[in-house]
């Protein structure tokens, strides 16, 4: 199984605007590097979706290296893609962005009360629970378990599935999402979605399983 043919099918057959880019070469990313400096592996170890159709890998020596789970990460992040082509991109990187994208309405709040817009825009600026953030992010996870566990069967290894669930849980209350959801809530969640991919059900009831499904099967 080949990353590059999985992009060129999934192109072919359901996101005929994606893209595949690279951090190491985009100045884009380099800024954005520094404005998520809590994330101290966004250029190297993290893939980021972009406007509709561009995929952000850290390098093609990433993809080179780790050809498996560059496709994990890619199918992944197509969960993103396709939540932003049925929200409107624009929407939904507001809501992805929430609490921090309301700084949006802060900032010119400043205009008419100096005292309450700073004091807003730094209440806006913290690490606050992030509830959109997380269903989004929680819901392409449980796509990377499923999509794993897949790949497994079709490759013939062990998917160690409970590691990588501990792991993905484990960025939700880290700085790699700015802390996003700490709260305990999604423990029993992930591990409710990790049952029943061993079992061979699907986490959560959505059509985007059809098509992670037949990209695993090219």
């Amino acid at each position: 199984m080949d990353f590059y043919s999985t992009v060129e099918y999934a192109k072919k057959k359901y996101f005929p605007n994606l893209n595949i880019k690279f951090k190491n070469n985009s100045f884009l990313m380099k800024i954005l590097s520094y404005l998520l400096f809590f994330n101290k592996k966004f250029m190297t170890q993290y893939a980021t979706s972009s406007n509709n159709s561009i995929v952000y890998f850290p390098s093609e020596d990433f993809i080179r290296l780790r050809s498996i789970s560059s496709i994990v990460i890619l199918l992944h992040e197509l969960i993103h893609v396709n939540d932003s082509i049925k929200l409107n991109y624009y929407f939904y990187s507001f809501l992805y962005m929430l609490p921090q994208s309301l700084i949006l309405f802060t900032i010119p709040l400043m205009f008419f009360s100096l005292k309450i817009g700073i004091i807003l825009t730094i209440i806006c600026l913290l690490p606050l629970p992030a509830y959109f953030r997380m269903r989004f992010e929680r819901k392409a996870y449980f796509a990377s378990l499923y999509v794993l566990q897949a790949l497994a069967n079709k490759l013939n290894y062990n998917s160690n599935l409970d590691k990588r669930k501990d792991n993905f849980l484990a960025s939700f209350k880290d700085s790699s999402y700015y802390w996003m959801w700490i709260l305990p809530n999604l423990n029993k969640q992930f591990d409710d979605a990790t049952t029943k991919i061993k079992n061979g059900e699907k986490p959560y009831d959505d059509p985007i399983f059809d098509i992670l499904d037949d990209l695993v099967k090219n």
